[in-house]
């Protein structure tokens, strides 16, 4: 719906008033016209049950005569926090973000926190949003790059990876997500964009991305049924297999043994791979590797 108003050049989310904007949107959620039948096309657009659309369907009138009665309901600060992250000035954000990953003075890192440790929203789709909105715009700046003979030479890290590439998710939003990543790795090495993804759960992980990828690092606990076998799909090598799931848990050891497999291994020409144990001392570290 505020897609169709954002038509018009002089509709701006940052200047909108947003009561006025809830009760718009909503009365045209609740008004059936021509050619609609028993619900609005908003309506329908739910997934669910003709009971789970009334349902909305009450909730948003409820909504409304609040409003009209001049209450605040609670969720109005959570529409508000919403429209602010869409507004223009969020656009630009992102648009800087871009400039200082591709822009002239690069080497920077930036960290983006999106977990619901803060504010009102706690939705993986919105944060799903904020990614795609991201990714895209990055994407296209290294494109810019690339057709003026430059590089990127930018790594996107996600953490937490499974919540956000799945192609089994219900939400159509990590679905979209997802499509657009898988495709950004195939296509975007030669912008000088890498990528990394860091999970617990490899059987959560989209197949096409596991396929994609160059370099694995196995830390320790993907040892249970799927996870293990999953592993074992990609080294393709029972002896080390056997060795990684023989790996100790790092809080009782204080070390933190990894398996690598592809060409950061020096045994890569022979499909082995190669295991490290990380130190979390530095000094220590140096002193068993002089």
């Amino acid at each position: 719906y505020i897609d169709g108003l954002a038509n018009n050049p002089n509709f701006k989310l940052s200047n909108v008033d947003p009561i006025p904007l809830l009760l718009q949107m909503t009365k045209r959620f609740v008004t059936i016209k021509a050619g609609e039948k028993e619900f609005s096309k908003y309506i329908k657009d739910v997934y669910g049950t003709k009971n789970t659309q009334e349902r909305l369907l009450g909730a948003i009138q409820k909504v409304r005569d609040a409003l009209e009665r001049g209450q605040s309901p609670a969720y109005l600060k959570t529409w508000k926090q919403a429209l602010a992250m869409f507004s223009e000035n969020r656009k630009t954000t992102i648009a800087k973000i871009c400039e200082i990953i591709t822009g002239k003075n690069r080497g920077n890192f930036v960290v983006l926190d999106l977990s619901p440790s803060e504010g009102e929203i706690e939705n993986d789709n919105l944060q799903a949003l904020f990614l795609r909105l991201i990714e895209k715009g990055i994407v296209e700046s290294g494109g810019n790059l690339y057709a003026k003979g430059d590089s990127a030479n930018c790594l996107i890290v996600m953490d937490e990876a499974h919540r956000f590439i799945s192609s089994h998710s219900p939400d159509s939003r990590i679905k979209d997500l997802t499509r657009e990543i898988v495709d950004a790795v195939r296509t975007t090495r030669k912008y000088g964009i890498g990528h990394m993804f860091i999970t617990q759960s490899l059987e959560s992980l989209d197949d096409e991305i596991i396929k994609q990828m160059r370099i694995f690092a196995f830390g320790h606990g993907l040892t249970m049924g799927s996870e293990l076998r999953k592993v074992k799909e990609i080294i393709n090598n029972q002896a080390a297999v056997n060795l990684y799931a023989s790996f100790i848990d790092p809080s009782n050891s204080g070390k933190f043994p990894f398996m690598f497999f592809g060409p950061v291994s020096p045994f890569s020409a022979t499909g082995s791979p190669l295991f490290v144990e990380i130190y979390s001392n530095y000094q220590d570290y140096c002193i068993k590797n002089q």
